[in-house]
């Protein structure tokens, strides 16, 4: 497996094994900028079943939203019905602490909410695992990079399957053209954002 720092595009676009399309999904979500890791991670919850998924206003990595930190809503279907549901989303590479946990119950408790979900691209502290598990009426479900990486290989996001013409054997790799046309298409978002601010002012 190769090291994260000497990664090359040809080795994102070659064929691979589950295992290594997990450990390069993860790294090409951490290259992501914010807003397209948010796009991403809003087409993962839908094909897991989440409803009526948005993305709540923030398009960059650093400021908070209008609402209290939150990055998303959906709704879980359960048996009694829609389930509202807040996501934060953390493009980190250091250690997501237990204040992120909190921040996020408690706009839980003000929204009303009965589930929360933290997605990080790097880990969680201990305090934080500690802190989510602790109050089960309104639980918190943490999703590391590791396990976000897993769940879009395993839901087929940015996956490209090809077939070996003489084995006729199924092969896959990442779909570096999404995720390029994903970041031209976030880029384009923001260069209109900032020129429609420009007239305003």
């Amino acid at each position: 497996m190769a090291d994260p720092a000497t990664v090359t595009t040809h080795e994102l676009d070659a064929p691979m094994s589950r295992d290594e399309l997990i450990f390069l999904m993860e790294l090409r979500l951490s290259w992501l900028t914010y807003l397209a890791l948010s796009i991403c991670i809003q087409r993962l919850l839908s094909e897991l079943g989440f409803e009526d998924v948005r993305l709540l206003g923030r398009r960059f990595l650093r400021g908070r939203t209008d609402h209290g930190g939150i990055d998303m809503s959906a709704k879980a279907m359960t048996p009694l019905g829609p389930s509202p549901t807040l996501i934060q989303v953390k493009r980190y590479h250091r250690t997501v602490s237990r204040r992120f946990v909190d921040e996020l119950r408690g706009s839980m408790l003000r929204y009303n909410a009965s589930n929360g979900i933290l997605i990080t691209t790097s880990t969680f502290s201990r305090r934080a695992q500690d802190a989510a598990n602790a109050f089960k009426g309104r639980p918190i479900r943490l999703i590391d990079g590791r396990e976000l990486a897993t769940l879009m290989v395993d839901t087929g996001i940015g996956i490209e399957a090809q077939v070996d013409l003489p084995t006729g054997t199924k092969l896959h790799k990442l779909n570096a053209y999404m995720f390029e046309h994903l970041e031209r298409e976030c880029e384009r978002r923001r260069t209109q954002k900032a020129t429609d601010e420009g007239r305003v002012q």
